[in-house]
């Protein structure tokens, strides 16, 4: 008699929860009231849903009614009311404080497909906003990633922003050579669905060769805007550094990024030493002229000696092609026994 009187009043307390409670409900196979600790326990395919959508699920949860307050023990997912799927452990729903959190490792995916990968997460219901610090990790739906130490995601603007960014390239559609490391490196980013932002940020195609190994060159610029529907890089007060020395400044400057096989636009600079030039730096400028034609400019500016100047125009016909190469020097500066006066050039046909 005693143990029916003690089931109906968890039936009663339940029913009274799920129908009086506007704000929160909560749904499991088993459920008991521990009198001691003044908690409900909920056994088995657990399900709960806040006032804004927010949905909870695990295989074991105590409720606070006093507190408003759900912990959840072992794995949860919860699906936010704007429809970002989180996998954790050990989540806690605060209904007061209208925040869910947990200091356990998580994986959220977001409306775009980044897969997020955080250690904690503290998740605002009312602002729709994740913050999570620690080693945090992206990867888009391109498979590029991107690391952080501290990073907000906010679900309403779809857009991720972090500090201490260090983000790779590594879509499997780059044109570039084995070799090329394409990365960014900048003190925060804001990461959205059309455009990222990096504020203070380098750029390089360079070997990655780790942390403390400044790469041949790289841009570094007040504010990088990566446009990934026109699939262009663009820069605010630019500077080209090779080796750390800077090199060139221009306060706008704008280039393809890597995905792009075919457009007007200057190249990766390239580096050169000899013992009778000296040492060298290439910019080479290519124009792509139709779907069967490109031509591509490279001068060569030498520390010591004058400029070399190079052309190279390609052509596809139906059944044959045309390559064209031309070069221009007005010669050496220093004459020697070896190095004679007067301009140099050449031009080669095939």
């Amino acid at each position: 008699m005693r143990n029916s009187f003690l089931y109906f009043l968890v039936f009663y307390f339940f029913i009274n929860l799920s129908v009086s409670s506007q704000e929160l409900e909560i749904n499991s196979t088993n459920i008991k009231y521990d009198n001691i600790n003044k908690i409900t326990i909920f056994e088995g395919n657990v399900s709960s849903i806040d006032q804004k959508g927010n949905q909870v699920y695990s295989d074991y949860a105590e409720y606070n009614k006093v507190q408003e307050i759900i912990k959840t023990k072992g794995k949860t997912k919860i699906i936010t009311s704007a429809g970002y799927v989180v996998v954790s452990n050990n989540v806690i729903l605060d209904n007061k404080k209208n925040i869910i959190f947990s200091d356990y490792k998580t994986f959220i995916t977001d409306k775009d497909g980044n897969n997020i990968s955080v250690e904690m997460f503290n998740y605002s219901i009312l602002k729709n906003i994740f913050f999570s610090k620690g080693n945090i990790e992206v990867t888009d739906i391109n498979n590029n990633n991107y690391k952080f130490s501290e990073i907000y995601i906010d679900e309403r603007e779809k857009k991720i922003i972090g500090s201490d960014v260090k983000a790779f390239l590594n879509q499997p559609d780059i044109s570039t050579h084995i070799d090329n490391d394409p990365r960014f490196f900048a003190n925060t980013m804001s990461l959205s669905e059309n455009k990222n932002t990096f504020e203070k940020g380098v750029f390089t195609y360079c070997k990655n060769k780790g942390d403390d190994k400044c790469p041949p060159w790289a841009l570094q610029a007040k504010k990088i805007n990566h446009d990934l529907a026109s699939k262009t890089i663009y820069y605010d007060n630019v500077v080209l550094k090779v080796y750390d020395f800077p090199i060139f400044f221009s306060p706008k400057f704008s280039h393809p990024d890597p995905t792009v096989k075919r457009r007007s636009g200057l190249l990766a600079p390239g580096l050169s030493s000899s013992t009778t030039l000296g040492s060298g730096f290439a910019i080479p400028y290519f124009w792509n002229i139709a779907m069967d034609r490109d031509l591509t400019f490279t001068p060569k500016l030498y520390l010591q000696e004058n400029p070399l100047f190079l052309t190279e125009y390609r052509q596809d016909f139906v059944n044959s092609f045309l390559l064209v190469d031309t070069g221009y020097t007005q010669g050496y500066k220093k004459k020697s026994n070896k190095k004679s006066d007067g301009g140099r050039a050449h031009f080669f046909s095939n």
